[in-house]
C-alpha cells in the first residue's frame, strides 16, 4: 500500500511539472541559426543562411504537424513535415531527424541536431522581438 501511494505521489508530481513546463506547440519565429551553445557564428554560409531565412516562420500544430512559412513566400511555398515532440528526453523528431531541444522557454526555442551535422536553430515566440543570444 505504501508503495501505491508513493507511485501516486509521484505521478502527480510529473504531471505538475509538465503542465508548468513550456510548449513547443504554437507560432516561431526564425533568429539565427548559430552554435550549440549560444555563439554567433561568422562562418559565411552560416551568415549567408541567416540572411536567407530572416522572417522564417515555423508553426508547431496540436495534429503534430509543423508547417514552416519561407519569408515573404505565400501558402503554396509553405513545407508541411511530421513532428513529434519528447519533453521528457529533451528532443523532438520533426521529418524523421531527431534533435536536441537545447532550450525551450515560453518566449526561446534552441534546437540542435542530434547528429551535430547542422547549426543550431533559434527561434523566438515574437516576431520583431530580440532575445538575449539574437545576432546582431
Amino acid at each position: 500500500m505504501k508503495l501505491f501511494l508513493i507511485g501516486i505521489i509521484f505521478c502527480f508530481q510529473s504531471s505538475i511539472s509538465y503542465s508548468q513546463q513550456a510548449d513547443i506547440r504554437g507560432v516561431w519565429y526564425f533568429d539565427r541559426f548559430g552554435g550549440p551553445h549560444g555563439e554567433i557564428s561568422k562562418d559565411s554560409e552560416i551568415v549567408k543562411a541567416n540572411k536567407i531565412n530572416k522572417g522564417l516562420i515555423i508553426t508547431f500544430k496540436d495534429d503534430n504537424k509543423m508547417i514552416s512559412k519561407p519569408p515573404g513566400g505565400n501558402a503554396n511555398n509553405n513545407s508541411v513535415v511530421n513532428y513529434q515532440v519528447f519533453y521528457d528526453c529533451k528532443e523532438v523528431i520533426i521529418d524523421g531527424e531527431t534533435i536536441k531541444i537545447m532550450l525551450l522557454t515560453s518566449e526561446i526555442l534552441e534546437l540542435y541536431p542530434k547528429d551535430e551535422s547542422k547549426p543550431a536553430l533559434f527561434l523566438k515566440r515574437s516576431k520583431d522581438g530580440k532575445t538575449s543570444m539574437s545576432a546582431p
